[in-house]
């Protein structure tokens, strides 16, 4: 499985992107995730192994972009 969160920063202020790159069982398994998303204030957390290590993988899928650690996503 491969995930990644990536932040490629465009050389302006205001010019920084986050990409995500997953593989199709990183992608499975993340939908699968959503499912558990159920009231305001739910939440999942992917994290490399340098933070703990649950889900996202630590090599940059593509050059040029800095590897985020953690991501957390929330229902609102």
């Amino acid at each position: 499985m491969s995930f990644t969160v990536e932040l490629r920063d465009n050389g302006g202020r205001g010019a920084r992107e986050v990409e995500l790159y997953l593989d199709r069982t990183a992608l499975q398994s993340l939908v699968a995730q959503f499912a558990f998303l159920k009231e305001p204030g739910d939440h999942l957390h992917f994290f490399t192994d340098a933070w703990g290590g649950h889900g996202l993988d630590e090599t940059p899928a593509v050059a040029g972009t800095e590897i985020i650690n953690h991501l957390r996503i929330t229902l609102l």
